[in-house]
């Protein structure tokens, strides 16, 4: 079968596809997040049949074109989980511990420490958004810093979440007014878009953390900077609408973490993403055969 690798590493991932052979016009496309796919790229590719996607979404494809012109589609949808729920609980850690503040005050000469006291995290409540595979393990990496947990999931019953520690199902209302950390873990879709907007910045605690791992459009960007401003809350973003352009005015606040899309950026997730994505693929074409 012929191959194109897109993927912006492509040094990394072509070592994988060694056994096919190289097209211009190729049956196989090898995408990563970073590679947009619309139809008008698409349909340059006359003898496409397959996207071997190595990463966990697949929001940069067209998938209606994907689906209408008969094209499969083989992402990654566990190899990074595990590097997105610590990076998530990083973000948490440095937001409460004001890490980076802190470390620029000491590279500037200054010793402020009473500028810089922090909260701990079992003292605290911690609502998670979404409960699928990375919710839960941000669940379980927080469990040693014993907080309470409050968990808002349509997709998934009440009576089974409250069979975990520490854990209470809520409403999404309750979630927003009882916790002092909410951690974001849901796909962007349609019920998603701007689930967090000004309604919602409002019933937040005052003093609360929000930190979004997951998608940027989940998250109004005109209102939560309006709420950043007034100092409400405070957030740690690694995900953005329009990637990898970031607001400017976000450069102005202090109290906001920005880091740009790295949660799935470690070796051992950037090589995961790869060898699973390829193995969905050859175990979906050994079974049409």
């Amino acid at each position: 079968m012929t191959i194109q690798i897109l993927h912006h590493n492509h040094n990394l991932v072509s070592p994988y596809f060694t056994e096919y052979t190289q097209s211009d016009n190729p049956e196989i496309i090898v995408s990563g997040a970073k590679q947009k796919l619309p139809a008008e790229v698409l349909q340059r590719y006359t003898k496409l049949q397959y996207i071997i996607q190595c990463s966990n979404g697949i929001d940069n494809i067209d998938t209606a074109y994907c689906t209408k012109k008969g094209i499969q589609i083989f992402n990654a949808p566990t190899a990074n989980i595990n590097a997105t729920a610590e990076h998530a609980v990083a973000l948490m850690l440095a937001l409460l511990r004001h890490i980076p503040a802190a470390n620029a005050d000491v590279r500037a000469g200054n010793w402020h420490r009473e500028q810089f006291v922090g909260k701990e995290l079992s003292d605290l409540k911690v609502g998670i958004v979404g409960f699928g595979k990375v919710g839960q393990l941000v669940y379980k990496k927080l469990q040693g810093f014993e907080p309470e947990f409050f968990i808002y999931d349509q997709a998934v019953e009440q009576t089974w979440i409250c069979d975990y520690e520490q854990c209470s199902a809520v409403s999404f209302e309750e979630l927003l007014s009882q916790s002092d950390i909410i951690t974001i873990h849901l796909p962007l879709m349609d019920e998603t878009r701007h689930l967090f907007s000004e309604k919602e910045f409002a019933k937040m605690k005052d003093g609360a953390l929000l930190i979004n791992t997951a998608r940027g459009g989940i998250i109004d960007e005109e209102a939560l900077l309006r709420v950043l401003k007034t100092g409400k809350i405070s957030a740690a973003l690694d995900v953005f609408p329009d990637e990898p352009n970031v607001n400017p005015k976000f450069i102005q606040l202090n109290n906001v973490i920005l880091s740009p899309h790295i949660a799935s950026m470690t070796e051992g997730a950037q090589r995961r993403m790869i060898e699973e994505a390829k193995e969905h693929f050859e175990r979906a074409i050994a079974q049409q055969r």
